[in-house]
């Protein structure tokens, strides 16, 4: 008899022994495919085979002439691999269903506006990361949450606060937004939401809304001080005002899912009256938005970054009323490995780069969904 040139395709719960290399082994228990491999010299061990390896297929679209005994690949259609059996001319499924990825994300919620007229800063959206599995092939939702507008209303004496900034989601992965900055004579504001919340009352005096657990409240203004609080930022609560000295933006919170350390989520300054109330405050490192002094209009909050708007200031002469910044939007950043794809529906803005074996997905805009799957 004539020595075994054709690899043998074995089905069995236990180890089989190899004869060659190319020997392939189903382990219908486990669910698991062998191949029999040289690993050092000429010593052949058993190696799983990684549906990642293999070439992808639909059902629809698998081989159908031509077919060898052992034909492999992965059907994208039920997430599993297939292995062809010559013998009974039947597709032999294995693995593990919609196998899973691990992915790393980062989820910025949209910053609060900034308020008018000696106004407080806003806070600035919350900052969630993480790493989280999910299956393959299954859309998962996405929601970028806007900035807050800011509060202004021109020379009519009505002196609004901002809005508050809108959340951001990543499937169950909600960031909220930050709370809007009051205007003059009115305290900060946490809508339904909050990550860093506007700070309190210019010359009025009052104090910032508190912020919820695991975020930052904004700073809080004493009576006369002709100056706005800052908003609270991811990383720390926003400045109180003193006469004459506006409370600078919480600072955010620092992410290096991109490969660079980048802050995100910083809070909005407040703003100062001319010509009594010092400097405006600074925003919060993490794209948060200045104060304005005098009249002038505050800066916005970072898009992309959660950031809150900055207060207005005041000029005594002309009376005035300086209007507050808007929020900045917030963002999602994905990063996972690059033997998958990320499909992206068309309501979403989306640039992906690889970067040393990793794809970061970077969502600046919209409402909709990724799909993974195997490259």
């Amino acid at each position: 008899m004539t020595a075994r040139n054709i690899p043998r395709h074995t089905v069995s719960t236990t180890q089989p022994p190899i004869g060659m290399a190319g020997d392939e082994w189903f382990d219908p228990l486990n669910n698991r495919l062998y191949k029999a491999v040289p690993l050092s010299g000429s010593s052949l061990q058993w190696t799983e085979i990684m549906l990642s390896s293999l070439a992808n297929w639909t059902t629809a679209t698998r081989p159908t002439r031509f077919l060898s005994n052992g034909t492999m690949g992965f059907n994208t259609t039920t997430g599993l691999g297939e292995i062809y059996n010559a013998l009974t001319q039947q597709w032999l499924q294995f693995g593990s269903a919609s196998p899973v990825l691990n992915v790393e994300y980062l989820v910025v919620g949209g910053g609060g506006g900034g308020g008018e007229t000696i106004g407080g800063g806003g806070g600035a959206g919350e900052v969630l990361t993480g790493t989280s599995s999910f299956s393959i092939n299954s859309p998962l939702p996405i929601t970028i949450g806007g900035g807050g507008a800011a509060g202004g209303n021109g020379n009519n004496g009505s002196y609004p606060g901002g809005i508050s900034g809108t959340s951001t989601t990543f499937f169950t992965v909600t960031a909220l937004g930050g709370g809007a900055g009051g205007g003059y004579n009115l305290g900060g504001t946490t809508s339904s939401t909050g990550g860093g919340h506007g700070g309190g009352m210019g010359a009025g005096g009052g104090a910032g809304v508190s912020a919820g657990t695991g975020r930052n409240s904004g700073g809080t203004s004493a009576t006369n001080t002709n100056s706005g609080a800052g908003g609270g930022g991811a990383g720390g609560v926003g400045g109180n005002s003193t006469s004459g000295a506006p409370g600078a933006g919480g600072i955010g919170a620092n992410s290096s899912i991109t490969g660079s350390s980048v802050a995100y989520g910083g809070g909005g300054g407040g703003g100062a009256r001319i010509p009594s109330g010092g400097t405006a405050g600074s925003g919060g490192l993490g794209g948060g938005g200045a104060g304005s002094t005098g009249g002038s209009t505050a800066t916005s909050g970072s898009n992309n970054s959660g950031g809150g708007g900055g207060g207005g200031g005041y000029t005594d002469s002309g009376a005035i009323e300086g209007s507050g910044g808007n929020g900045g939007s917030g963002v999602v950043i994905l990063k996972y490995s690059s033997s998958y794809n990320g499909t992206f529906t068309s309501g979403l803005t989306v640039n992906t780069v690889t970067v040393s074996g990793f794809k970061i997905s970077t969502i600046t805009n919209g409402i909709g969904a990724v799909t993974f799957s195997l490259a």
